[in-house]
């Protein structure tokens, strides 16, 4: 390898200006990176991977995951009690994605865009220092994106544990 002429005066791309700045809460378009269906304790869970499509903070997990391996994903369950979350999210699915149909393969989700709403949480991690995780509490259709407010952070109101997610 020969170094190039100009190395000396060339600018390094400053990666951690992204961690600087967080998307804002509140109603987000987002594109389906990955999706899979694992299994705990017996009930079956749909794991999205989602980033932000549209506007100042577009790709922005994907940067960010490329510097801290952390992404946003969302778990939805299929378990009774949160089927309504589940039906909600492939409802704005097939509404923002003209002419898809859900047919029960997950592996149809992926590059399709969903609107929800962006919110932040406190977690306590084992070494007791407070983190700020993203999550996507509900969805809604795509017109209504702009509708959806920036919430507060979720803070603690108990000790809750952070033990890292993985997408493997």
């Amino acid at each position: 390898m020969k170094k190039p002429e100009n190395w000396d005066d060339v600018q390094e791309k400053a990666t951690e200006n992204i961690l600087k700045e967080a998307p804002p809460a509140g109603g987000t378009v987002f594109h389906i990176l990955s999706s899979t269906v694992t299994t705990e304790a017996g009930v079956e869970i749909l794991r999205v991977k989602l980033d932000i499509i549209q506007g100042r903070f577009k790709f922005y997990y994907s940067k960010l995951f490329d510097i801290t391996r952390e992404d946003l994903l969302i778990r939805l369950k299929f378990s009774k009690e949160n089927l309504s979350r589940l039906k909600a999210f492939i409802t704005c699915v097939t509404d923002a994605n003209k002419g898809f149909v859900w047919n029960w393969d997950e592996k149809k989700l992926l590059f399709k865009n969903v609107a929800g709403n962006l919110r932040y949480r406190e977690y306590k991690k084992k070494d007791n220092t407070i983190i700020c995780v993203p999550y996507v509490p509900n969805f809604c259709r795509l017109g209504n994106v702009d509708k959806m407010k920036g919430l507060p952070i979720k803070k603690l109101s108990t000790v809750q544990n952070f033990e890292g997610r993985s997408l493997k």
